[in-house]
């Protein structure tokens, strides 16, 4: 059995997977603060949750989680708090604005903010990879795609940057970090060896949980944010897609010789919230025009179909809007955690239920979809 787990900025998600099939949903615990010691009092909550059954047959875990968070793990091994380190604070080196990655100038922003941090830190983590270490006492840098090398560091820009190769952990791709430690095993009550596999970032593990493998594949996904995600098999002219009020990101997808187009809109949940998700106020009305021309006005990409997942989506009168507004043809999840979903298709490729990573999304996602 799968114990998968998505590590959100609000709250931590979890749900168990059995081989191809979803068996139940863990629901969410909302953090108290955000900090390493809430995510950690929210995952114990989450599978003290756990049937003796199913911790009985828990075999594998898998996590995603945050992807812009910077995580020091101290000499000591205290937890700093704050640890939590979001998208906001960036700092460059002279001359060196080109920097591909996007970790190393929060952990040069984190430096100038806490001088003397540099004294006591001992790796620099992202949140997933900080609770698999947790989890097991190991600690690596989780590579989703070989792509993703200089996104997240290379020794060029760390070097750059002047800071210690050390403080950057080896990177691992595709494979067991560990097991859980026999202290937390005790603890839970688990019977089983618990191996814990590399982690991901929650917008990839969202790609594979919803299908959106293949190119023209789209993934609407709506909850406090909202985020479009456009599957090609090449990197577009950024002249040609349609203008956002926000910004284009291209990424390479977690399946080789894909990239993600996305664009991401803050603020969207508290806007649906403000106006309690009534349609008759304009500017809901505008902000899902807005959402619907971006995939319908997309030249470069030949769009297929539109997946819908989040929180959102629980509101049919704004689903059906979008349906309206919508050239393309769309469909909502019927397991509206995709993250989840792609976190237990991964951990089945990697522990040997299916032959390739493609099976397993094919498969698991006739079965969750």
């Amino acid at each position: 059995m799968i114990l998968s787990i998505d590590l959100g900025t609000s709250s931590v998600k979890g749900a168990i997977f059995l081989e191809s099939r979803l068996l139940r949903s863990l629901g969410r615990v909302i953090y108290k603060r955000q900090d390493a010691s809430s995510w950690i009092v929210a995952i114990q909550e989450l599978i003290s949750s756990l049937a003796h059954a199913e911790r009985a047959d828990l075999a594998q875990i898998v996590i995603s989680g945050q992807g812009p968070t910077i995580v020091p793990i101290l000499r000591n091994q205290q937890i700093l708090k704050p640890s939590f380190y979001y998208a906001k604070g960036a700092y460059y080196p002279a001359k060196q604005a080109n920097i591909a990655s996007y970790f190393l100038p929060k952990v040069a922003y984190l430096l100038r903010k806490k001088p003397r941090l540099s004294e006591q830190v001992h790796y620099f983590v992202n949140a997933p990879d900080f609770i698999a270490y947790w989890l097991t006492g190991e600690v690596v840098t989780s590579l989703p795609n070989h792509a993703y090398r200089e996104l997240i560091w290379s020794p060029e820009e760390i070097q750059a940057y002047g800071f210690s190769p050390d403080w950057f952990p080896p990177y691992a791709q595709d494979t067991a970090i560990g097991t859980v430690r026999q202290a937390l095993r005790q603890a839970w009550m688990l019977p089983r060896r618990v191996v814990v596999y590399t982690t991901t970032f929650d917008f990839l593990s969202a790609l594979l949980g919803s299908q959106s493998t293949q190119v023209g594949d789209v993934l609407n996904r709506a909850g406090m944010s909202e985020g479009i995600n456009f599957i090609t098999n090449q990197i577009p002219d950024t002249s040609l897609l349609p203008t956002v009020d926000s910004f284009w990101r291209i990424t390479p997808h977690v399946l080789p010789h894909l990239y993600n187009v996305g664009v991401v809109f803050n603020e969207v949940g508290q806007l649906m919230q403000q106006h309690n998700y009534d349609l008759d106020e304009v500017e809901i009305q505008l902000h899902v025009a807005k959402i619907t021309r971006i995939w319908n006005e997309m030249q470069p990409i030949n769009v297929k179909q539109i997946r819908l997942c989040g929180g959102q989506t629980y509101h049919q009168d704004l689903n059906a809007m979008k349906r309206r507004l919508s050239h393309h043809p769309l469909h909502v999840l019927r397991f509206n955690q995709p993250e989840l979903t792609g976190n237990a298709m991964y951990g089945a490729w990697l522990s040997g239920y299916y032959a390739t990573l493609e099976e397993s999304v094919d498969a698991i996602g006739k079965e969750v979809n």
